[in-house]
């Protein structure tokens, strides 16, 4: 499924974009259905409690607290990071040396124009998975969060989005 990478839009658009393949079409599909039947479970069940409680203030900024994570959630999932970057072969060694220092037990591979890091736990149901696109001397870094089934979690969008900031701030203090 990595060779399904779309990098002709996925650069210019700044997300990851996949070629369309049936199964890439329901992955994704069912990806953001979750997410917003997730929005909506977490929707009705605060504001069911607020209108039931009497519309108490903090169930309602609680509820519109969930929602907007989610919101962002979903706008993230598949957001790229832009490393700039000086050399297109030391750009390859730095972010794998990067990645291989901060998450030794990922499992790396390489390719022409993508570079990709994953953890295989086969107990836990939660696995990271990392995704560098090389285009010349710039980088574009994205971090998924994967449940089961290698379903991609949009509750996690946020964080992933943020330790992709922080690898991209790394990655500049390494070649600055």
């Amino acid at each position: 499924m990595r060779s399904t990478i779309n990098y002709e839009k996925s650069i210019p658009w700044k997300r990851l974009i996949y070629h369309p393949t049936p199964s890439k079409v329901f992955t994704i599909i069912f990806d953001y259905f979750f997410g917003v039947v997730l929005l909506l479970i977490y929707m009705a069940v605060f504001f069911g409690l607020a209108s039931y409680d009497g519309s108490s203030i903090l169930l309602i900024l609680l509820s519109g607290t969930m929602s907007g994570y989610m919101i962002c959630g979903v706008f993230l999932l598949s957001k790229l990071v832009k490393i700039n970057g000086t050399d297109p072969n030391t750009n390859r060694h730095r972010i794998i040396d990067l990645i291989t220092a901060k998450y030794p037990a990922m499992k790396i591979s390489t390719g022409d124009r993508l570079i990709t890091a994953k953890t295989d736990h086969k107990i836990i149901a939660f696995d990271r998975e990392i995704f560098v696109l090389v285009d010349g001397s710039d980088l574009y870094i994205n971090v998924h969060t994967l449940l089961r089934g290698n379903m991609k979690s949009i509750t996690m969008a946020l964080p992933n989005y943020i330790l992709a900031q922080r690898l991209a701030k790394e990655f500049d203090l390494m070649i600055g």
